[in-house]
């Protein structure tokens, strides 16, 4: 099963295979209730999507961010000669339009203040 979503006009989509697109009001929902059926989730930047997902506890298993295909096929010395590596720059080589939310990394891995050393 593959499931591609789009947001467009403020609106989330996701189109099941090849049966028409539906409106997704709660994508963590829409992504947890269809995870169980092993889908490939199709988007266009991983990060764009998936902080929210995260938020809510959601995880994907397979998906294919369509933004890094086209990165490594522009960018890929086996397709160096192709149209696309020689085409010109276009929307999908630029950042995506909305930021996205990023999670602050701890300044250590372990936090050395909470460990007794003396002991």
């Amino acid at each position: 099963m593959v499931i591609v979503v789009q947001r467009a006009a403020g609106a989330v989509t996701a189109t099941i295979d090849d049966a028409a697109p539906v409106e997704v009001t709660d994508l963590a929902q829409f992504v947890r209730s269809h995870e169980s059926s092993h889908p490939r989730w199709v988007w266009d930047d991983t990060a764009r999507w998936y902080p929210d997902l995260l938020a809510a506890h959601v995880r994907v298993e397979r998906c294919f961010d369509l933004r890094l295909c086209h990165n490594i096929l522009r960018n890929s010395s086996l397709t160096a000669q192709s149209a696309l590596a020689r085409a010109d720059r276009g929307v999908w080589d630029a950042p995506p339009v909305e930021p996205h939310v990023r999670i602050p990394a701890p300044d250590a891995l372990f936090d050395l203040d909470l460990l007794d050393l003396d002991s």
